[in-house]
């Protein structure tokens, strides 16, 4: 039976207020309880060991997940199509979950080079990503960049994730600032932090972006709406949660890569507008104070 949305808060805040890790300094956003739980649980790999795998690494997947909202991923794909990356080292993946409108035929009708993985049951954000990196995993990718199905993404989004994750190879993650699709300068997340009761706050979120989040910042985790990271970083924490099904798993996630010693940067350069309402940038995340 799938977890109420209050089972599931409960789960989250239960696995983030017990655990006592120990490790590097977070955020001064941060209350001493929860500083101290995020902390290194494990020894974390060798920087110089970890940058040298990330020169190496080339190959995208591009996974967006699908669910009853045909026109709404097609119009991703349109942009995701347009992604200023070398075809044969980019794949694009997309996850039905069990729709019931038409979108895995559309989309093979529409985007032939897409590769459609169709799923039995709604799997939920967390089950369909996970299917989704699996598979592009075994084909070899190298990175991946998990997007909602209601997101515009810019031509030129990935060089400058790639650039900055091949800078700081300690990223877990990263992400860009996303803006409401119908009011183009208008934040809906530049990252999120966490109150000292783990409630989650979107930076930004319905400010008009005067440049005060450009540069490259650190947060206690990012939007799910569009998450970038590596092969050695899923390897090494794990994927999605499946027991969060829909609802905190991202956030669960980016703690884990806290946890491992790994940092959440968003990148202030580069945006994707995203549907009010359309998805999970905004679900239940409160503005930042």
């Amino acid at each position: 039976m799938r977890n109420t949305h209050t089972e599931k808060s409960n789960m989250f805040l239960s696995r983030y207020s017990t655990c006592i890790l120990s490790g590097p300094k977070m955020p001064a956003m941060f209350p001493i309880p929860v500083k101290m739980l995020l902390k290194i649980c494990s020894a974390s790999l060798k920087s110089t060991a970890l940058k040298k795998i990330h020169e190496k690494l080339t190959r995208v997947a591009v996974i967006i997940v699908a669910y009853n909202q045909r026109e709404l991923a097609l119009a991703c794909l349109k942009h995701v199509t347009r992604l200023e990356y070398p075809a044969d080292r980019l794949d694009i993946i997309v996850v039905d979950n069990n729709s019931g409108d038409g979108t895995p035929q559309a989309v093979r009708d529409r985007y032939p080079t897409a590769v459609v993985l169709e799923m039995g049951e709604n799997l939920g954000y967390a089950g369909g990503n996970n299917a989704g990196m699996e598979y592009a995993l075994e084909q070899g990718a190298d990175w991946v960049l998990i997007l909602n199905q209601d997101v515009v993404v810019a031509p030129d989004m990935l060089s400058p994730l790639l650039a900055a994750a091949k800078h700081e190879p300690r990223v877990g993650f990263l992400g860009p600032k996303v803006y409401h699709l119908e009011e183009p300068h208008r934040l809906q997340s530049a990252g999120i932090v966490l109150d000292s009761c783990l409630r989650s706050h979107q930076r930004g979120q319905g400010e008009l972006d005067v440049g005060q989040f450009e540069s490259i910042a650190e947060c206690d985790a990012l939007a799910g709406c569009a998450l970038f990271t590596s092969r050695p970083m899923i390897e090494r924490i794990g994927m999605l949660d499946l027991r969060f099904f829909m609802y905190h798993e991202e956030m669960d996630w980016c703690l884990r890569a806290r946890a491992a010693g790994l940092r959440q940067p968003v990148r202030g350069r580069k945006q994707i507008p995203h549907l009010r309402g359309g998805g999970r940038c905004e679900r239940d995340h409160a503005p930042a104070q």
